[in-house]
């Protein structure tokens, strides 16, 4: 690409998807800042799905995915790795080999109140395992599986909630399917999925028998990964849904049930929306107090919220459709409004992320966003850019965001860039 076609594409991306200016009560600290090594443009080397874990004092850890395969090709290899950073972004070590994965596993991280935090992942058996490090990075015993609700059948990516006393719950999907029908054009495929959850004492201990979220038996459909919350007092509620449905490619309900910190249900599940796709592990976050949040987007086109207070009403009983955070601009193509994240404070503030795409000079360009929430669901400013100039031109970014925010409503957002590297930034509080 020459450097006039590239000053071409900057400026059209500029104006072509240019969101709102960066309000002074949401102020980007510095540029971002590469978290893991460089890979430049190799097939043979890179980062994926990173996921970003942090306490209320604003210290943060990055996990991520790396991914190797022989240049004359063969079998990838993949590794989880974690990076540890001080409240101003100070980098606390270099890369941590956490332990290897299955192939594209997603991992998610977790961390208490005094910088101990806990990993997940698909390991390279491909079940659920855990790894749990200090608050100086150094790691507490090796990877251990998880292997209370070890069933015969494949494993979604697990997903991870802490307490702030150390204590944290795993939220996991299982499936098995068996072929009823197929030939060379289709096939059909009876589907058994499960969701469960598992929950550990602070030094890694199991507490109690697995919990059974939720199951689905449906030809081409299961469910998808849960998203997580957990709360000062260990009360936690998890969210899901199921693929789109195989005949008519509507998505399915997202649901949600809170549970006590014994393991206990408490009430029913509760029907968030009829329609909608949660797209990461993200969609679902709580304060100090058991409120919390859950974003989702339909069909690429818009990411929308719910408010919850910690008895599973709506914050607002008078709002009968969901909050809606973002809707693609007309004729944008794709739409965006993907890889949908949610975190929230003790103080119950708010950011939800998601990645954007637009069309400039008939390509695909994408960008990532974050809107924030007081404590009353209201909307702070209007959705931010969250990746600079350097990360969105001239080769775009790599994946969708993921963010936590600390007590004083500080942010960190990490994502992936076009060359397979995991980047991160940090913003300031209203």
């Amino acid at each position: 690409m020459n450097q006039c076609l590239r000053s071409a594409m900057a400026a059209a991306m500029a104006s072509a998807f240019a969101l709102p200016p960066v309000h002074a009560d949401t102020v980007p600290l510095g540029p971002s800042f590469q978290v893991s090594s460089a890979h430049l443009s190799s097939d043979q080397e890179s980062d994926l799905n990173p996921s970003v874990a942090g306490n209320a004092a604003g210290e943060f850890l990055v996990v991520w995915l790396h991914e190797t395969q022989p240049l004359n090709g063969g079998s990838y290899t993949d590794t989880i790795y974690m990076r540890l950073y001080a409240a101003d972004g100070t980098p606390l070590n270099a890369p941590v080999a956490v332990g290897g994965a299955a192939f594209r596993s997603v991992p998610a991280a977790a961390m208490a109140a005094n910088g101990d935090s806990v990993i997940v992942w698909n390991g390279v058996a491909g079940g659920p395992e855990l790894r749990r490090f200090d608050a100086a990075g150094n790691p507490i015993g090796p990877a251990v599986s998880a292997g209370q609700c070890h069933l015969p059948s494949s494993y979604h990516d697990p997903v991870v909630a802490m307490a702030p006393d150390g204590d944290f719950v795993m939220g996991l999907t299982s499936h098995t399917q068996t072929l009823i029908y197929g030939n060379s054009l289709v096939a059909a495929y009876l589907e058994t999925s499960s969701n469960k959850a598992l929950r550990f004492a602070a030094d890694g201990t199991p507490r109690g028998s697995c919990i059974d979220v939720a199951n689905l038996l449906a030809v081409n459909q299961r469910l998808g990964p849960p998203s997580l919350a957990l709360d000062t007092a260990g009360d936690f509620v998890i969210a899901w849904n199921a693929s789109p449905d195989p005949l008519t490619a509507t998505p399915s309900p997202v649901y949600a049930q809170r549970y006590g910190a014994g393991g206990l249900p408490k009430g029913l599940p509760t029907v968030v929306t009829l329609s909608g796709i949660l797209l990461s592990t993200g969609g679902t976050a709580s304060d100090a107090s058991g409120d919390f949040r859950i974003a989702w987007s339909l069909k690429s086109d818009s990411v929308n919220a719910r408010f919850y207070s910690a008895n599973g009403l709506w914050q607002n009983l008078g709002q009968l459709s969901p909050a809606t955070v973002y809707t693609a601009p007309s004729g944008a193509s794709p739409s965006g409004g993907t890889g949908t994240h949610v975190t929230s404070n003790a103080g119950n503030q708010t950011a939800i992320t998601w990645l954007g795409f637009t069309t400039v000079a008939h390509t695909y360009v994408p960008h990532l966003a974050m809107q924030r929430f007081a404590a009353d669901g209201s909307a702070i400013g209007t959705p931010l850019q969250l990746d600079d100039a350097i990360n969105t031109t001239p080769f775009g970014v790599g994946g969708p965001a993921s963010a936590i925010i600390d007590d004083n409503g500080g942010v960190v957002a990490t994502w992936l860039d076009g060359h397979a590297n995991v980047h991160a930034r940090r913003f300031s509080g209203p």
